[in-house]
C-alpha cells in the first residue's frame, strides 16, 4: 500500500515535499494530476527558470541553490537554426504531460542535475513520423505549465535562437511574464529580415530586462536599418550591422557593450568621444567595444585635439578590467558640467568610463546585476559554438 501523501495536512505535505529529490517531485507531478494539484499549494522556491529556444535541443533550465536542473527535448534531425518545419505549426496540437517520459542523465562532473525528456515514441521517429504534428514550442508550453505549478522562481531568463520570428511574437512565455533578468535574442542569416525591426520594437516596448539584454543579428543586407532607441539598463550588441552609429549614440543605456561590430573603426570611436563631450549619452556609465583591431592603437592618437590628463582612478574589475589600464588610459573632462571620463584603447578593446562627482561609477545597478558580469565573455563564446552552456 502506498503512503497517503495526498491525505496529509498541508504543513506536513510541505515538509515531506522538501525532503524529496527535486527530480522525483517533477516526475510525480507529470504522472499524477492529484499530486500536481497539491504542488500548486506547496510550490518549491527556486532561483531562476530559463527557457532556451534553439535548434536541436530546446528546453528549460531550473536553478535552485547552487544546482541546476536542465530539461531538454532531443531532436536529432534539427540543423543549426532549423525552424522545425517537419513538426507542424505552433498551436496546432498539444501533448498531455502523461505522454512524456523522463530519462535522468547524471554526469560525473555534475551528478543528479540533468533531465532529458521526450515523448513515449521511437527515438528515431520522434519528430519525423509519429509526433510530427506537435511543435517543440507547444511541448515546452506543456512542460512549463507543470513546472510553474511546482516551482516559485525568483527570476525568469530566456534565450531565443530560432529562425521563425512569427513564432517569437506568439510565444507562450509572454502570457507568463515579460520581465526577465537576462534576455538573449539572436537571428540567423535566413531569418525573415523584414520582421527583425518588428522584433526589436517588441523588445523595446514590451520586454524588461533587469540585468542584461543581448542582441545578436547576423549580417544580412536585406535587413532595414533599425532606429529604435533601447532603454535597457545593460545592453550587449553582437554584430548587428543594422544598428547605425547615430542610433547607438541615442541609446538610453547605462552599460553598453558592443562586440565585433564593423561599425566601430577608429574614426567612429573619435565621434563617440566627441559626442559625449557635447552632451550625448546622458545616462551612459560604461561603453566597451571589443572584437576589432584598430588602425590607431594609441589612446593619445584617439584623443588628439582633446585636453587629456593622467588617470587617477581605476574602474571596478566587474565593470571593466585590463592589466594595462594605467598605460593605455587617459582622463578627459567635459567643460559644461566638469564630468570626468576615462578613455581606454589597446589593440582589441576600447572603453569609455564615465565617473560620478565622487570619483566612482554611479551605484545605480540592482543587487543581482553584478554576478552576470563575470560571464559576459564566456556567453559571447557560447553564441559561436552553438552550445547552450550560458544558463547562468
Amino acid at each position: 500500500m502506498g503512503f497517503p501523501v495526498l491525505q496529509l495536512p498541508h504543513v506536513v505535505q510541505r515538509k515531506l515535499v522538501s525532503m524529496l529529490d527535486t527530480r522525483d517531485v517533477i516526475d510525480l507531478s507529470f504522472k499524477c494530476k492529484a499530486f500536481r494539484r497539491m504542488m500548486k499549494f506547496t510550490r518549491l522556491p527556486c532561483k531562476s527558470l530559463k527557457w532556451f529556444f534553439k535548434a536541436g535541443n530546446p528546453g528549460i533550465t531550473i536553478g535552485y541553490g547552487d544546482r541546476k536542473l536542465k530539461i531538454r527535448l532531443h531532436m536529432r534531425h534539427a540543423s543549426n537554426g532549423d525552424d522545425f518545419s517537419n513538426c507542424g505549426k505552433v498551436g496546432s496540437k498539444t501533448i498531455a504531460p502523461s505522454r512524456l517520459r523522463f530519462i535522468r542523465c547524471d554526469t560525473d562532473s555534475d551528478p543528479g542535475t540533468i533531465i532529458s525528456i521526450f515523448p513515449k515514441i521511437s527515438r528515431h521517429n520522434m519528430w519525423l513520423k509519429s509526433n510530427k504534428k506537435v511543435h517543440p514550442i507547444d511541448m515546452l508550453e506543456t512542460y512549463t505549465n507543470v513546472l510553474i505549478d511546482i516551482f516559485r522562481p525568483d527570476e525568469f531568463r530566456i534565450t531565443w535562437r530560432l529562425k521563425n520570428l512569427d513564432d517569437f511574437f506568439k510565444l507562450f512565455v509572454w502570457k507568463i511574464t515579460k520581465k526577465f533578468s537576462i534576455f538573449k535574442f539572436r537571428t540567423y542569416y535566413n531569418s525573415d529580415p523584414l520582421n527583425i525591426p518588428n522584433a526589436i520594437t517588441f523588445l523595446k516596448d514590451q520586454i524588461e530586462a533587469t540585468q542584461k539584454m543581448e542582441i545578436h543579428i547576423e549580417k544580412d543586407g536585406k535587413i532595414p536599418s533599425i532606429q529604435q532607441i533601447l532603454k535597457q539598463k545593460r545592453l550587449e550588441i553582437i554584430w548587428s550591422p543594422c544598428f547605425n552609429l547615430e542610433t547607438l549614440l541615442k541609446m538610453e543605456c547605462h552599460y553598453l557593450d558592443i562586440n565585433r561590430s564593423d561599425l566601430f573603426e577608429t574614426g567612429n570611436l573619435k565621434k563617440v568621444i566627441h559626442a559625449w563631450i557635447a552632451g550625448s549619452l546622458p545616462k551612459l556609465e560604461c561603453l566597451t567595444v571589443k572584437g576589432r583591431r584598430w588602425e590607431e592603437r594609441k589612446v593619445i592618437q584617439l584623443t588628439k585635439g582633446i585636453e587629456t590628463f593622467e588617470v587617477t582612478d581605476q574602474p571596478d574589475h566587474k565593470v571593466f578590467y585590463d592589466h594595462t589600464w594605467n598605460e593605455n588610459a587617459v582622463e578627459i573632462v567635459r567643460d559644461f558640467d566638469k564630468r570626468r571620463a576615462s578613455v581606454f584603447l589597446d589593440e582589441t578593446k576600447f572603453a569609455l568610463i564615465i565617473w560620478s562627482a565622487n570619483g566612482v561609477l554611479e551605484k545605480t545597478k540592482p543587487a543581482e546585476w553584478e554576478p552576470a558580469l563575470y560571464s559576459t565573455v564566456r556567453e559571447v563564446r557560447d553564441w559561436d559554438s552553438g552550445d547552450d552552456t550560458d544558463d547562468d
